[in-house]
């Protein structure tokens, strides 16, 4: 799978790693509770550097400013032995790494997942960084059509910005977020003109997708007939909206 992945998104030859790195390294990295040094050694069967991206590596200008420092984005590969632990491992192989990284999780099936975690900055120490919001696609299979097919046809190496790796990690992060409009109309999105109002419509529907969830909760936990109704009413309001956001998202090319 690790071959076919460095193929599918054509890294540049000098970034190319294609190494494993040992989970004895990652767990004697300090930090770790002994709950997540478990998921290590449990949960992971390998883990694989398929390559760094730097100046050097792609001729790519590093990004630095108050708030980022995107000087090499790590590109890794790791191979799950079951789904259990999914969200953890995601969650901690971005908390790992003070640079930003490009994971791609392998799961039972030959399934996959992408993640993205921007990293900015410690306002009061320049010398660690917070991560941001986490970025994941839902599990897909290399040979899924329509949908994820077009995703990684956009996530290429070629056919990312060229300016600063800032701008090229972005890219990818919203081509992440992009993805989720496969689960409401069925296909990716991949149009460049409208990118930017396309991420709008997705980040909305997905809030209105909370919403309901929440309202559904509160309905679910209302005692009297009358704040029954109340969430009731809540429910079907959102759920009419983001029936209509879905529909012209849709027509968004």
């Amino acid at each position: 799978m690790k071959d076919e992945l460095i193929k599918r998104f054509e890294f540049p030859r000098k970034s190319i790693i294609n190494k494993i790195l040992a989970k004895d390294t990652i767990a004697q990295s300090g930090g770790l509770t002994s709950k997540e040094k478990d998921y290590l050694t449990s949960e992971i069967e390998r883990i694989y550097i398929l390559a760094v991206l730097n100046e050097q590596s792609t001729n790519i200008p590093a990004f630095r400013s108050e708030q980022y420092r995107y000087e090499e984005i790590l590109c890794l590969y790791v191979q799950l032995r079951s789904t259990t632990k999914v969200e953890q491992l995601i969650k901690l192989f971005h908390a790992i790494f003070p640079n930003p990284v490009f994971l791609i999780i392998g799961l039972p099936g030959e399934k996959l997942v992408l993640s993205t975690c921007h990293k900015r900055l410690n306002l009061q120490d320049d010398s660690k960084v917070v991560s941001e919001l986490i970025k994941s696609t839902e599990p897909f299979n290399l040979t899924d059509g329509d949908g994820y097919e077009k995703l990684l046809d956009a996530t290429v190496f070629s056919k990312l910005p060229f300016s600063d790796l800032y701008k090229r990690y972005d890219w990818i992060h919203n081509n992440i977020q992009l993805s989720h409009a496969i689960q409401f109309v069925g296909t990716y999105l991949e149009s460049t003109v409208n990118r930017e109002q396309i991420l709008q419509n997705i980040n909305f529907i997905e809030d209105l997708e909370n919403e309901i969830l929440g309202y559904t909760r509160e309905q679910k936990k209302a005692i009297e007939f009358n704040e029954k109704m109340d969430w009731h009413m809540k429910l079907k309001r959102s759920e009419q909206q983001m029936k209509k956001e879905i529909e012209e998202l849709k027509e968004i090319r």
